[in-house]
């Protein structure tokens, strides 16, 4: 029970591959939402070609925030798992059913993998992330350094539903992707995959990117001032679905591991 999302602008052409590449899976999906973000090309008419009944075209007017189309998706997804894949970017055949394995097999709810990193020439640089291990990680790690690709996310939506999805405030635009993979990490762990499970396209010049002019400090800040304002604001959130999952001192400790990151984020801003 899998809804893929994948919000677009003007680019029909990759696309049409990204949803080529959720087609091939070895594991089928529920659905497939192209939400577009009030395209101007020939996209709507490229993604009604397939005639497919998995395929669902969601028109949007023009934000130019990915926080806006991917959130109404959301809302109509009907899966019980999210998974994420921007337009440029095109998954290998087993990247599903690898992480639905995973995810079943050790009972996690946030999953995500390494990727192939593709230059603007479509030209192979080896993994994007390097010396990255598989295995459990949460809250304080993310919090040191983002090692989420969002086109290899696999998410339960109830997880979502809880946090209220991608933060649409102009203010973050180009790291909603990141604001929302820690507030995840804040309330459950995630599972990183060290095998590539996708093609990456770091094109800067057709990125979201290259409209922010903001340092990565500056990036930093801003995601750690809206943390603090988020997490006393869903403590009691974090407390409820922490202790409903795991009835033990293991929740209490991670409450504890939580405030303690906290503290820390107090200082490192004053």
């Amino acid at each position: 029970m899998i809804s893929v999302i994948i919000p677009t602008y003007n680019r029909s052409a990759l696309l049409k591959r990204a949803i080529n590449s959720v087609l091939s899976q070895t594991l089928p999906v529920l659905e497939i939402i192209i939400s577009d973000d009030g395209s101007t090309d020939d996209t709507e008419i490229m993604v009604s070609s397939y005639c497919n009944e998995k395929i669902k075209f969601l028109k949007n007017i023009h934000s130019g925030k990915p926080a806006v189309p991917r959130n109404n998706a959301i809302k109509m997804a009907k899966g019980t798992w999210i998974a994420f894949l921007d337009s440029d970017d095109e998954w290998h055949p087993q990247k599903l059913e690898k992480q639905i394995e995973i995810c079943n097999k050790l009972d996690i709810s946030a999953i995500c993998s390494n990727a192939l990193h593709m230059n603007s020439r479509g030209e192979c640089q080896g993994d994007y992330l390097l010396h990255k291990s598989s295995g459990i990680f949460g809250f304080n790690e993310l919090l040191n350094e983002n090692i989420i690709v969002c086109s290899s996310v696999l998410i339960k939506k109830k997880l979502i539903d809880k946090i209220g999805g991608f933060d649409e405030n102009d203010s973050f635009r180009a790291i909603e992707d990141y604001l929302l993979w820690l507030k995840v990490g804040s309330i459950s762990n995630w599972f990183f995959i060290s095998e590539a499970l996708l093609n990456y396209s770091d094109n800067f010049e057709i990125s979201i990117r290259s409209s922010d002019s903001r340092s990565g400090d500056e990036h930093s800040k801003i995601v750690k001032n809206e943390l603090l304002r988020w997490l006393p604001e869903y403590d009691y959130l974090s407390r409820n679905y922490i202790l409903t999952k795991n009835k033990n001192k293991t929740a209490f400790d991670f409450i504890a591991r939580v405030k303690a990151t906290m503290k820390n984020l107090i200082n490192s801003i004053r």
